[in-house]
């Protein structure tokens, strides 16, 4: 009589696929918390690059920090080729000749200057592109370097290939990086000592544009100079719509209560910087637990709110990113507004902003003020 094959009953085979199942669900979110990790180091690691690259740029030009402002040699009001900085080591955003200011670039021309008054410059759109007009001299003819971009930022990723897919170069087009650098690096302490926060196309403000130097930070090591544009390690922030809080599926802006983006510092050194622990931290002070000064200094100008132009970023690409603003909407465009000419990145806006302060972008005195509570 031939032996029976002994094998599996259901019941054995159920609870094989139970165990696996309860296996992944174990391991999928630790391994999704290893990779966030990974990522989290490597963007440390770009902004300790970036924070090199600065001190570099200082030690060849006069301890001057990188700044969008172009030399008084050259012609007036004359079309400049941006990515020559070689001729020119300051080429970055605008120049000025005789006290006569005029744009180095303006979106949408192809990059030709324009004469402007001051009430028409604006330079904050810079903190944004301030790798696209320094890529070259950082690494000639390297413009798609992975320092520029945070491992989990898809978004810019893809508009610099879409410049280089179309044959773009880097003497015509202007792309923006994951990590802002902060307009007080190019503007007088001064602007930023009340809470009456001059705005770029304001009459006066020409005045307070400045090169500064590492010698004009008085707290190098919690003054933050590079950040993250958005907080790369959640997926997910808390909104408000129409009053009420709310979980939607973008990441946390720099500056949101509930972000931890990575930061690099005037000395050189990366961390990451908790915006809810600063907050905290001023309550604390508020509540009369503290120094009235360090109060100050932690409260950025302009009462607080981060207020940037939205005429320079409507329009553009970036506001189908999501960026948060401080009057409910996103940078560059509002709810569900529709971004034209995105190539392939998604082109509406689907959630609002939230109220979030000046971190990093505004700070109290500037340069020689302080981001951080060591």
């Amino acid at each position: 009589m031939q032996a029976r094959t002994k094998g599996f009953t259901l019941i054995e085979l159920l609870v094989v696929i139970a165990i696996i199942a309860l296996l992944i669900g174990i391991l999928l979110p630790a391994l999704g918390r290893a990779r966030q990790q990974a990522q989290r180091v490597v963007s440390l690691s770009n902004l300790r690059s970036l924070g090199q690259v600065q001190a570099t740029y200082a030690s060849q030009f006069r301890d001057e920090l990188i700044n969008p402002f172009l030399g008084n040699d050259s012609p007036p009001c004359q079309p400049v080729n941006l990515g020559n900085v070689s001729t020119n080591p300051f080429a970055k955003w605008f120049l000025t000749i005789g006290g006569t200011p005029c744009v180095a670039f303006s979106f949408g021309n192809g990059g030709t200057t324009q004469q402007a008054s001051p009430q028409q410059l604006t330079t904050e759109f810079y903190s944004a592109h301030w790798y696209s007009r320094t890529a070259d001299w950082i690494s000639e003819g390297d413009v798609a370097s992975r320092v520029q971009f945070a491992p989990g930022d898809a978004d810019a990723q893809l508009r610099l290939q879409d410049i280089l897919d179309e044959g773009g170069s880097i003497g015509s087009f202007v792309w923006d990086t994951s990590y802002f650098y902060s307009p007080t690096m190019w503007f007088s302490s001064g602007r930023y000592n009340s809470n009456d926060l001059l705005a770029e196309r304001e009459p006066g403000l020409f005045s307070n544009f400045r090169r500064n130097t590492f010698a004009d930070m008085r707290f190098p090591d919690s003054k933050v100079v590079f950040f993250e544009r958005f907080d790369f390690g959640q997926r997910t922030r808390t909104s408000i719509v129409d009053g009420n809080p709310v979980s939607v599926n973008f990441f946390p802006t720099f500056n949101n209560a509930e972000s931890s983006p990575a930061v690099a510092t005037g000395d050189g050194s990366v961390r990451e910087a908790d915006i809810g622990a600063i907050e905290d931290r001023v309550e604390e002070i508020q509540t009369g637990a503290g120094s009235q000064r360090l109060l100050r200094a932690l409260t950025p100008v302009d009462g607080g709110a981060l207020q940037i132009d939205l005429d320079d970023w409507a329009g553009y690409c970036m506001g189908a990113d999501g960026m948060e603003f401080d009057n409910g909407s996103t940078f560059g465009a509002t709810v569900g507004q529709s971004v034209q000419n995105c190539g392939n990145v998604g082109n509406t806006v689907s959630a609002p902003g939230a109220p979030g302060r000046g971190y990093f972008w505004a700070t109290r005195d500037g340069i020689a003020g302080r981001d951080l509570v060591n």
